[in-house]
């Protein structure tokens, strides 16, 4: 069910004499289902077909049309979404690993549109490094919706730290895999995940590894803000530096702009940023911008000039001046000295 709340609120408690029994008796009705097929209710909410195959040339084409059938007939006729997941053939023995896979499968298809189709023919590897992966996101989704402030930011920073050390698609697979677990634990406490849907394409469309942690940075924001930890949101100051704390890899970012989403003007607003914080908003972008490319010298092997395009700043002229003038030594030497100690 791509809304169980929903269904929960709208057939009320008795599940399965109002939700399963007519889901699967429609589903039973099918000619094809009903001569070839095992269907079973596997759990609240989902549902296990079994496909005796016949012609393996035709497997594919031939189970993904009986799985869009069954949707369709659950659309139409109990106004109902469900998403799917499509294993490959296997013998009996299969059946245990293709069955923890297509759970895997079915969770990242929430990051899909609703009534979404996710196959092992597509997304194997990807389902792979969610089971594999997956739970070493609990510590920081618990955080996002239930932990301090302090322990939030620990969280996230420790998750970003080994992401800038990915590249390419897998870079992608992680934030992805983050993404799915997170869906996958709102829907295990009751909580709606339409936030979820039109994710995996959004992240896909990214082209650059910077692009994709500035988009996660701010999905993890925004999640954050929706999850019921709203304390720092009456304090303007507190959510401009929650703002540059998420954006400040973004090349264009300025004190108008920041000032512009707290609702002050610039001139008010950098009077108040930098009696509240000590510094100006300039020195504290650059504190910001230092410190990950610190983390980036130290933790990768990226050339300097990636780490300061990754680090927010327009030229590697700028980055290596900044550096150097507030931490008295230059990049390159930084990371010399890192390697010697």
């Amino acid at each position: 069910m791509d809304d169980l709340s929903a269904c929960t609120a709208r057939f009320g408690g008795d599940l399965r004499e109002k939700l399963d029994k007519p889901m699967l008796e429609l589903a039973r009705q099918i000619p094809r289902v009903a001569g070839r097929a095992s269907i079973r209710a596997a759990g609240p909410d989902q549902y296990e077909l079994f496909w005796q195959v016949r012609d393996k040339t035709r497997y594919y084409n031939t189970m993904l049309s009986v799985v869009r059938q069954i949707q369709s007939v659950w659309r139409d006729y109990m106004n109902l979404s469900v998403s799917a997941a499509m294993s490959d053939m296997v013998d009996r023995e299969g059946l245990r690993d293709v069955a923890e896979l297509c759970g895997a499968l079915l969770c990242l298809a929430a990051l899909d549109e609703p009534g979404a189709v996710c196959t092992q023919h597509g997304s194997e590897a990807l389902a792979r490094d969610y089971l594999r992966l997956g739970p070493a996101c609990d510590g920081l989704v618990e955080a996002l919706h239930t932990g301090s402030e302090e322990e939030y930011e620990r969280q996230q920073a420790e998750f970003f730290r080994q992401l800038d050390q990915l590249q390419g698609e897998e870079h992608t697979r992680r934030v992805l895999v983050l993404l799915a677990w997170l869906a996958y634990k709102q829907r295990e406490c009751g909580l709606p995940g339409t936030g979820s849907a039109g994710r995996r394409q959004a992240v896909q469309a990214l082209a650059s590894e910077g692009e994709r942690s500035l988009w996660l940075r701010n999905v993890l924001r925004q999640e954050r803000e929706g999850s019921g930890k709203k304390r720092w949101q009456a304090d303007p100051i507190a959510r401009a530096r929650r703002f540059m704390e998420d954006n400040f890899t973004d090349h264009s970012l300025t004190l108008k702009m920041v000032a512009d989403q707290v609702g002050f003007n610039e001139k008010y607003f950098s009077a108040q940023f930098t009696k509240r914080c000590g510094c100006t908003f300039v020195a504290y972008l650059n504190q910001l911008r230092l410190r990950y490319a610190q983390q980036l010298l130290s933790g990768t092997d990226l050339k300097i000039y990636e780490i300061s395009d990754r680090a927010g700043y327009n030229s590697i002229e700028h980055f290596t001046h900044t550096f150097k003038k507030n931490l008295g030594i230059s990049p390159k030497d930084y990371r010399m000295k890192g390697e010697n100690t």
